[in-house]
């Protein structure tokens, strides 16, 4: 099977504008690196997106989401254990 013509030319103008986007991407977040860089830490906060922030808030959550065994108790007890099972 041989490809059309207008095939070529949709496959080239459709890689050739995934490799702008790219390099357009890639730009972008050189640019923001610097300016990330060149901040100070109110400034960093605040240039921060709101994606990254949710991501932080996310892994936060789900470590004190974390179930942790009381400190001084044995493993095989519990907090809702009656005093005489913990004696």
């Amino acid at each position: 099977m041989v490809p059309s013509r207008t095939f070529l030319k949709m496959s080239s103008g459709r890689q050739a504008g995934e490799a702008r986007r790219q390099a357009e991407a890639e730009l972008k977040r050189a640019r923001y690196q610097e300016k990330l860089d060149a901040a100070d830490e109110k400034e960093r906060f605040m240039l921060t997106s709101t994606t990254a922030l949710q991501k932080q808030q996310a892994l936060a959550n789900s470590r004190l989401a974390k179930h942790h065994h009381p400190v001084g108790l044995p493993k095989s007890l519990t907090v809702r254990d009656d005093p005489m099972t913990k004696a």
